[in-house]
């Protein structure tokens, strides 16, 4: 049995576009609340008080244990660089800023993704119902560029802060230590690329759209 393979290759794109759209439209949703159970778990860590040795350490502080007790916290920054804070110096108060700008950082990842899988999701949706050049669909794409520009540029200059604050707090000299201001372009950069593609996506639906109705006035006369 032979497929035509255009044809046969639209069909699994429909397919898994039909498959593809409700998850994303779920992860809408996930997103969301995932950054209020962040924000309420950033609420409860104001209230704690207790032995920093006893409290559930971030994934990225680890203890070092040495002689059955803690002599050190290794911090590491998520860019390849630890730093080993001793123990003496590791207290409660610093322990909660390194939280809190962890969580910080989470929930804007979780509030720039939640658009774009929302926007993602309605664009699949029209594809799966063989309407690619629906005029909504360059608007989701241009949405979904705004998202990323807006989105990862702030995420990245949160990164920026967060890394800034934990080698000011944890190297043993942190008055040396002074932050570099600028913009990370590669949001800026990546979110114009989605908004030309979107742009020229729009433009191709208004001109189809153009054409169908030149068809059918020519059908009429």
């Amino acid at each position: 049995m032979k497929f035509h393979k255009k044809g046969f290759d639209r069909a699994i794109v429909k397919k898994l576009s039909g498959i593809a759209a409700p998850v994303l439209a779920l992860m809408f949703y996930f997103f969301l609340g995932l950054a209020v159970l962040l924000t309420v778990i950033g609420l409860i860590v104001i209230i704690v008080n207790v032995p920093v040795n006893e409290m559930i350490l971030p994934p990225f502080i680890r203890s070092i244990i040495g002689n059955d007790e803690i002599t050190a916290y290794s911090v590491s920054l998520g860019n390849g660089i630890k730093i080993i804070c001793p123990a003496e110096f590791f207290t409660l108060g610093k322990l909660k800023i390194a939280i809190y700008t962890t969580i910080a950082v989470c929930v804007g990842v979780c509030l720039m993704l939640a658009p774009v899988c929302r926007f993602v999701s309605r664009l699949l949706k029209n594809v799966a119902a063989d309407d690619l050049l629906n005029i909504n669909n360059g608007a989701y794409v241009k949405f979904i560029g705004l998202t990323v520009m807006i989105g990862q540029t702030f995420i990245l200059f949160l990164s920026r802060l967060f890394n800034y604050y934990l080698v000011k707090m944890f190297v043993s000299d942190g008055s040396n230590v002074e932050l570099s201001w600028g913009i990370d372009l590669r949001g800026i950069f990546a979110g114009l690329i989605i908004l030309f593609v979107g742009e020229i996506y729009s433009a191709a639906c208004r001109f189809a759209q153009s054409a169908n109705v030149t068809v059918g006035k020519e059908d009429n006369v």
